[in-house]
């Protein structure tokens, strides 16, 4: 059922873009403007190519982070490390939201008793430091039990504000990137066509076993 409603979707976001198409180069035909049309088309396929450019520029500039995780023995403290292992510097490096299992965030008046995260004013290309000092009864009760998330926020080198999550087992930490869709509307058909494609694959390939 995913697999289908994804597929579906995707055929969707197809249609809906051919459509747009369309309905550009009928309504040139129909006013006698069809060149104008196809210029208009152009155009915006010129600028979101630029656009996407200018993401993937910034893309390939955005800091990337290890995290360790540490607890000396007989200690009551978790300790986090951040380490830019990126390219460029990151700026005003710390932990933001602390989130619970139902998706809420904890109370930063909360939080703040059991969790110490000095703002890091510039994390430089190959440094690391301390991210955040966290008592064990909060790492075990909120953080493994019951699958709490801590968000890091940080910001780029362009002044963007970004973020992402760290979810936990009980000795392991888990950073997890958002994934940012790359923009345009007419310039990701082909993106689409292409997925599709590979899953009509997948599903032959499986259909076969």
């Amino acid at each position: 059922m995913p697999r289908l409603t994804g597929t579906l979707r995707l055929i969707g976001e197809i249609i809906l873009r051919l459509a747009v198409i369309a309905t550009i180069i009928g309504v040139g035909f129909y006013l006698g403007r069809l060149l104008e049309a196809l210029l208009t088309l152009i155009a915006i396929f010129q600028f979101e190519l630029a656009s996407r450019q200018l993401w993937l520029h910034k893309a390939v500039s955005e800091p990337l982070f290890a995290i360790y995780l540490m607890r000396e023995s007989n200690e009551r403290y978790y300790y986090l490390t951040i380490e830019n292992v990126g390219s460029t510097p990151a700026y005003m490096v710390g932990v933001s939201r602390i989130i619970s299992k139902n998706g809420k965030p904890i109370p930063p008046e909360e939080w703040s008793k059991h969790v110490v995260t000095p703002f890091i004013t510039c994390l430089k290309t190959k440094e690391s430091s301390t991210l955040a000092k966290i008592t064990t009864e909060f790492y075990h009760k909120h953080l493994v039990e019951e699958k709490g998330i801590i968000e890091v926020s940080y910001v780029n080198l362009f002044g963007e504000w970004k973020s992402f999550w760290c979810s936990f087992t009980k000795d392991l930490v888990i950073h997890i990137h958002a994934r940012e869709r790359s923009p345009g509307f007419l310039l990701t058909l082909p993106d689409y066509i292409a997925m599709l494609k590979a899953l009509y694959k997948i599903s032959k390939i499986s259909t076969k076993k």
